[in-house]
């Protein structure tokens, strides 16, 4: 195993748990010198996997992130197999219906699909960032719905 790649992965998923951290959290976390965890994390914003918050110094996951995870989406075509399906689910049921990714122990949501009857201003989804546990879904894709809100 190479070090600093190791090193490198192991500050993104301490950003994908955490959401934001300040260095010296990240360095605590990790348990690595903060010259070490600084030397990484520029390199790391250097190409867009990390972007640093102006007001608070904290670092969090960058647009490069989604980049790669789309392009790992696009390879298992969920989107081209998955949407087509979950939109007729939708528009059958009048339920929102959500497309997941099984990795690891989680499910990670990647797309919702609301019914278009719905109002535009606040469909029932839960927010795109929900991670549910792998024992409440079955396999990837995973379908789940949730009913309209009634007046």
């Amino acid at each position: 195993m190479i070090q600093s790649v190791d090193r490198a992965i192991r500050i993104l998923t301490a950003l994908q748990g955490a959401r934001r951290m300040t260095l010296s959290e990240l360095a605590g976390r990790l348990e690595l010198p903060p010259s070490t965890v600084h030397g990484i994390v520029r390199t790391l914003v250097g190409h867009g996997m990390v972007v640093q918050e102006h007001g608070s110094g904290r670092y969090q996951l960058g647009p490069a992130v989604l980049r790669l995870g789309n392009v790992y989406l696009d390879t298992l075509e969920l989107r081209s197999k998955a949407i087509p399906w979950a939109e007729d689910l939708a528009r059958r049921t009048g339920c929102s219906v959500r497309t997941g990714v099984l990795l690891l122990d989680d499910v990670s949501p990647p797309r919702s699909i609301s019914n278009s009857n719905w109002p535009t201003s606040a469909p029932p989804v839960s927010p795109p960032s929900e991670t549910k546990p792998s024992s409440a879904n079955a396999r990837s894709p995973v379908p789940s719905s949730t009913p309209p809100a009634r007046p």
